[in-house]
């Protein structure tokens, strides 16, 4: 809200009881926990009964800071959901710039010289702010477009996962881009393409074999 951009309502809870009382009065709830994202990950509630489970694990596991520890919960918004995954040198975003969409850890983006509108909205209003604490590196967003307006809905001031295990790949300059960045310098990176397209696949023989991968064009 201060830096002007659109948000979804947002109600602030303290301790597990708390929540617990606005998921039973309040259906299509998504719950984000305060800092420690890998207690407790991102919950979309459908209403109490199907997410009632998962937070009395979650008690469990927090012990006596299951009283103190904050959430948020949020208003589902239904839209396509695009993000960029951006360089920011505290100046400014680097160019070209990188966006797309994410399906379940799917991904595929394209590398342009400008943004769309609706996600340039988003990265036009953040930048006062990031220039302003003087932000070096990468920052990614996930933004939802509904009803034609631009919703920043999560961010992650780190690289994307799994999509940066491509950037040494993507990134002729690699090297260079997180050296200048460092240093708050300007760089142009200098794409190997135009688009890129990231598939990870999962097999539990696979963690402790060699296992072959036959892909059909």
């Amino acid at each position: 809200k201060e830096l002007g951009l659109p948000t979804q309502e947002t109600t602030r809870l303290k301790g597990t009881e708390e929540l617990k009382k606005f998921l039973s009065k309040n259906d299509n709830v998504v719950v984000k926990h305060d800092i420690f994202r890998g207690d407790l990950e991102t919950l979309y509630s459908s209403d109490i009964k199907h997410s009632e489970q998962v937070i009395e694990d979650f008690e469990a596991k927090a012990g006596p800071f299951r009283k103190d520890m904050m959430f948020m919960a949020e208003e589902t918004l239904e839209g396509v959901e695009p993000g960029f995954d951006l360089f920011h040198n505290g100046k400014g975003w680097l160019k070209p710039y990188l966006y797309g969409y994410e399906f379940k850890s799917g991904y595929i983006g394209k590398i342009d010289e400008t943004l769309p509108s609706a996600l340039k909205t988003v990265a036009d209003g953040l930048d006062p702010y990031l220039q302003k604490i003087d932000y070096r590196g990468p920052f990614s967003s996930e933004v939802i477009i509904h009803k034609g307006v631009s919703y920043l809905i999560d961010y992650t001031a780190r690289m994307p996962f799994p999509l940066s295990v491509a950037y040494t790949e993507l990134i002729d300059n690699y090297s260079d881009v997180i050296y200048k960045i460092a240093c708050g310098e300007p760089v142009d990176l200098k794409m190997r393409g135009k688009y890129i397209g990231l598939l990870p696949l999962f097999s539990d023989y696979g963690k402790n074999h060699w296992l072959p991968i036959q892909v059909k064009p």
